[in-house]
């Protein structure tokens, strides 16, 4: 069951189409953060499951940061959107 859903409505990839960004979980282990955008009805670009994660705009780049943190360790992940999918670098 989903709980606390939030949500952000940005232009990751700043071509004029904002995207939908919603952020689900259960608890503090499990964000589920869901990207959609708008071409011809909403479509689904991706997922991606963390935990204990922040989601950052850097520098006004075409691309999000996910940044996950838990007992001393830290990995950030660059989002972006190519062809209608999310993808990590």
């Amino acid at each position: 069951m989903k709980f606390n859903p939030t949500y952000i409505v940005y232009d990751v990839d700043k071509e004029g189409i904002k995207e939908l960004i919603i952020k689900t979980d259960t608890c503090e282990a499990d964000y589920i953060y869901e990207f959609y955008t708008y071409q011809n009805g909403l479509v689904l670009l991706g997922t991606a499951h963390e935990g204990h994660t922040g989601l950052h705009i850097p520098n006004n780049n075409n691309e999000l940061s996910l940044r996950y943190s838990h007992l001393r360790v830290t990995c950030v992940m660059f989002l972006y959107i190519d062809l209608l999918l999310l993808k990590i670098k």
